[in-house]
């Protein structure tokens, strides 16, 4: 399951397939701070979160991040969404 917080409407709960071997449900929260309590506890496995609430949480080791949707400068060895061969709009139902 992916947590993601709902601000973007656009972004339903169901069902979303990144490839033919992956799909995931998409488990909507109020705010990023929910969807950080639920990866912490394990209640969901990967989350689409802004940096300022996941820094913190990776730097302390807690969180490991996948991808990025954009480089940055503070974790130069994670991919991006186009690096690894996505579309930008990853999450497209």
């Amino acid at each position: 399951m992916s947590a993601h917080p709902v601000k973007d409407r656009s972004l339903q709960p169901g069902d979303y397939k990144i490839s033919d071997s992956t799909q995931f449900t998409m488990v909507p929260f109020n705010g990023g701070a929910a969807a950080i309590t639920a990866l912490l506890r394990d209640y969901v496995d990967v989350a689409c979160i802004a940096n300022s609430l996941f820094g913190p949480h990776a730097k302390a080791g807690k969180l490991r991040i996948l991808l990025l949707t954009n480089k940055m400068r503070e974790y130069p060895n994670v991919p991006t969404i186009t690096e690894l061969g996505y579309k930008q709009n990853l999450l497209s139902a």
